[in-house]
């Protein structure tokens, strides 16, 4: 992808303002043919290792880095060094890499500290969407777990792996179960993108929703 940001050896970043500006035109191009048959309800799904980082007004400040990145790989490492990889696959469920939003968090803090001391909290992109429409912020467990920070066991943030990070539990969203029921688009953005104020849901990861929505119809 050509809007990739590849400044330096093993990055890989997008512009948060950029990609929320095209979510926002592909939501108004589908709501303008929908007039005979109006929208119900949104619920939204995205890549869960790239995130948002917002300020405390709840404004982008900073660019979303993307799994692929490779700059926080020396951070894995250094976990690893305090807390085994049995003991993280027990917690999280996943075997540590770098395409992790762990390592991306890390890297960011000690790489660009005023970046991530100016961040209130770093969103998945899926829930980022759902703030900007509806001002409700929430994640769900299918994103969550692709930070390598989510308890799977405990159904929440592990401060143990965040202790071993050293990386503040603060910083990220509370979470909902996926399908919950958030909340309205707000009168500000129906009006901008040609929507009913409808309810918000969080649904999940983008692949294993993109697989179930392709498996065949039953008869």
């Amino acid at each position: 992808c050509n809007d990739i940001i590849r400044e330096e050896p093993g990055q890989a970043e997008l512009s948060c303002a950029e990609v929320w500006a095209r979510i926002s035109e592909v939501i108004a191009e589908c709501a303008s043919g929908t007039s005979k048959d109006p929208v119900e309800a949104i619920s939204t799904s995205s890549m869960g290792e790239a995130l948002v980082p917002v300020n405390a007004k709840g404004k982008i400040c900073g660019s979303s880095i993307l799994g692929m990145d490779t700059r926080g790989t020396s951070y894995i490492k250094e976990l690893q060094g305090v807390i085994s990889q049995e003991d993280i696959y027990t917690i999280t469920g996943n075997i540590p890499g770098p395409g992790f939003s762990l390592a991306n968090l890390r890297w960011l803090k000690e790489k660009r500290p005023d970046e991530f001391k100016k961040t209130a909290k770093f969103i998945p992109w899926a829930d980022f969407a759902t703030f900007m429409l509806s001002g409700e912020l929430a994640s769900n467990e299918p994103l969550v777990n692709r930070t390598l920070l989510y308890d799977i066991s405990q159904h929440q943030w592990s401060a143990r792996m965040a202790e071993a990070a050293k990386l503040d539990l603060s910083i990220l969203p509370p979470v909902a179960k996926s399908g919950t029921l958030l909340g309205k688009i707000s009168k500000k953005m129906a009006a901008r993108l040609g929507l009913p104020e409808d309810p918000l849901r969080p649904e999940g990861l983008q692949t294993p929703l993109d697989a179930l929505q392709r498996r065949p119809l039953p008869d």
